[in-house]
């Protein structure tokens, strides 16, 4: 997949490679058709990015796209249990995707962190708002778990809710606010893993 910030010059060594081992005879027409289709594949991503993140409401402007929609269907498997929805803490969030950009720029998978801090210690470290908090981990690219930016809200929710510890924390009604992070990275020689993070916290200090 070409990365939609690579360099012309190597994005077109890219291309003349691709046509060329397909045996396409004309490589010049070749390169130039497919440049055109990743530009118009570029144009609808962008505008498909900008239409998701004005649909958002003020209080999750701190989150992505991606990271809304799990969100939404987060809390949609909260209320389908007759509990009550949580809401968005952008310190949460924070801490979420600072968890999930850590495992994904250093290929591990954990809820300890590099610096042997757990969930609650990170939460912490950004807020200090909760006294109760709880934190869901997933990641997926390759095999059995295939994310992409386009599924990860809907498949790593999924997989999340059928673990009964995850399960657990998403429908725990003591958990009143949630962060998610979402980060791609490499782990296991794979390099297009996405990473989330589920930050949960409630019991609010007085």
């Amino acid at each position: 997949m070409i990365a939609a910030g690579q360099n012309p010059v190597s994005l077109r060594a890219h291309l003349q490679q691709t046509c060329q081992s397909a045996g396409v005879r004309d490589v010049e027409a070749c390169i130039k058709a497919a440049a055109s289709a990743i530009d118009t594949y570029r144009e609808k991503e962008q505008k498909k990015y900008l239409q998701d993140a004005a649909r958002k409401p003020d209080s999750a402007q701190c989150m992505t796209p991606a990271e809304y929609k799990m969100f939404e269907n987060l809390n949609r498997d909260r209320v389908k249990k007759n509990i009550r929805p949580v809401a968005v803490d952008c310190d949460l969030v924070k801490a979420a995707r600072g968890h999930s950009a850590d495992m994904a720029r250093f290929g591990f998978f954990n809820h300890t962190n590099r610096e042997g801090k757990s969930p609650h210690e990170r939460i912490k470290a950004k807020t200090s708002r909760f006294r109760c908090t709880a934190e869901n981990i997933a990641r997926g690219g390759t095999g059995p778990h295939t994310y992409t930016w386009s599924n990860v809200d809907s498949k790593a929710q999924t997989g999340l809710f059928k673990s009964p510890g995850h399960r657990k924390n998403i429908l725990n009604p003591d958990m009143t606010h949630v962060g998610i992070g979402i980060y791609r990275g490499t782990y296991e020689g794979a390099d297009n893993i996405l990473f989330v993070t589920q930050n949960f916290g409630g019991c609010e200090q007085p």
